[in-house]
């Protein structure tokens, strides 16, 4: 729910686009996300990508043949059903930017994309989840899409949402009336009196 941090590590299948000279691959990474409210949520992930199937000489002779690249995103989440539901389905969008290191041409690759992103969180526990997505990303540099699909799992901690209802308050009772004390009675004057008594017995 709202003010929760969320830690996940995931790998995905990379399908680049041909153009770009590089083979299907996977990329493992970590991500750390922050729930602005119980459904929006802000995401930063960092990962790599190995092609080691990249057929690239090398001009020292040394093992060069490998590309390495590493993908940085920024994502805005919005899930659906409540904090602590079993399942939450999840759309997205955001940014990424990639650097790839291609000695065929001369030196590292730089990429923007612009990227979409569904999927579905599966929670085992109120905070720890599997999670499966698949996003789709627009190339801005060369205009063409690619393509990811990957599993990850993570945990959560902090927050206020929770899966009870809340419970609204109950309204304190007001104090029953006090009854009012009578009025003090002003006593009279004391007042002598003499009484004669005629009395007729032995």
């Amino acid at each position: 729910g709202q003010g929760a941090f969320e830690v996940e590590g995931f790998a995905k299948h990379y399908s680049p686009d041909s153009s770009r000279n590089l083979e299907a691959g996977e990329l493992y990474g970590v991500g750390l996300g922050f729930f602005v409210s119980d459904n929006l949520s802000l995401h930063l992930s960092h990962c790599t990508y190995r092609d080691e199937h990249a057929d690239i000489s090398s001009p020292d002779g040394g093992d060069h043949n490998k590309i390495r690249g590493d993908l940085t995103s920024f994502d805005a989440l919005y899930h659906w059903n409540e904090p602590g539901s079993v399942l939450r389905p999840f759309l997205g969008g955001g940014i990424a930017h990639q650097t790839i290191g291609q000695p065929d041409r001369g030196g590292r690759n730089q990429s923007t994309y612009a990227e979409a992103t569904g999927g579905l969180k599966l929670y085992f526990t109120d905070n720890f989840f599997a999670k499966a997505s698949v996003d789709g990303m627009y190339n801005i540099d060369n205009a063409d899409w690619e393509w990811m699909a990957g599993v990850g799992v993570g945990f959560n901690f902090g927050g206020g949402g929770s899966r009870r209802p809340a419970v609204a308050p109950v309204a304190a009772a007001a104090p029953a009336p006090v009854a009012e004390a009578p009025a003090p009675v002003a006593e009279a004057a004391p007042e002598v009196v003499r009484v004669e008594l005629d009395v007729k017995f032995d």
